[in-house]
């Protein structure tokens, strides 16, 4: 009875263990999509849309949809008025002292632990990236790809379910989502939400200073940069987004040896 007890205690932690990994690795494959969508990491436009959207069908983030967002967010990054595309909201000091108690109370539990990266990952996955929320002129024509990209991943989910133990499959493939969800919501977190970054509206915004000083430079160890493809450089990753992955660190030293803007702005931690 004992060993049958360990077993099953030991299989559970592996399983455990196993999903990890796997967050692990469709954090990679997303960076890869990523780079695809910046119009990097091969050289071939055919290639890059195939593997674009193949990567998309792992990471449940629609490939042009979501690549054409995150564009605006690299061109407006830390522009108040349109903050809250590619970004996490976040208010001035004028706005939050000019809201409710109420309303204060509700930002706060916005921006808490537990609803940034318990509730929000979840809201990202189910939510945000099935439905076009984006109300300007340029994703109009996007409908079509963002409704493709949904039809393809509830068949392909469809169909493993069908094949094989419908509740594995959902219990595994929903588990490794939420916590790759929780990853990338993190990600956007530190990269944009730190000490003395940059935001302004857009008489006196700057693009340099928004890519330098607005975006972290979050030291990592050498195999989670691996994992996560750079992503940590970010400063890097705004100045010259087409840079890929496997790149963004060979400029990291010449870039610091080089600009002119003072390197206590790199400093931004998260």
């Amino acid at each position: 009875m004992d060993i049958n007890v360990q077993f099953v205690g030991l299989q559970q932690g592996v399983g455990s263990f196993a999903r990890y990994i796997e967050c692990i690795f469709l954090v990679r494959i997303f960076i890869i999509q990523h780079d695809c969508g910046h119009n990097s990491f091969v050289r071939s436009r055919h290639m890059r849309n195939i593997v674009g959207y193949i990567c998309s069908l792992f990471s449940a983030i629609p490939y042009k949809y979501w690549a054409t967002s995150h564009h605006f967010h690299h061109n407006h990054n830390g522009m108040l008025e349109v903050r809250d595309i590619g970004d996490l909201d976040t208010l001035t000091v004028q706005e939050f002292a000019a809201l409710t108690k109420f309303q204060r109370f509700w930002y706060r539990v916005y921006r808490s632990p537990l609803v940034m990266f318990g509730i929000i990952p979840i809201y990202y996955v189910l939510i945000h990236n099935r439905l076009a929320l984006i109300k300007m002129p340029e994703f109009k024509k996007l409908k079509w790809s963002l409704t493709f990209n949904n039809v393809l991943l509830i068949g392909g989910v469809t169909l493993l379910c069908l094949l094989l133990d419908w509740k594995k499959v959902l219990f595994v493939h929903f588990i490794t989502l939420f916590l790759f969800a929780i990853v990338a919501i993190w990600f956007f977190y530190i990269q944009h939400q730190h000490e003395k970054g940059y935001k302004h509206w857009k008489a006196r915004w700057e693009f340099i200073y928004a890519a330098v000083k607005g975006s972290s430079y979050y030291k990592f160890p050498g195999i989670l940069n691996g994992f996560t493809g750079n992503i940590a450089i970010h400063h890097i990753h705004h100045l010259n987004p087409a840079i890929p992955n496997y790149n963004r660190k060979k400029v990291l030293t010449p870039f610091h040896g080089s600009i002119s803007i003072p390197l206590k702005l790199l400093s931004g931690r998260a």
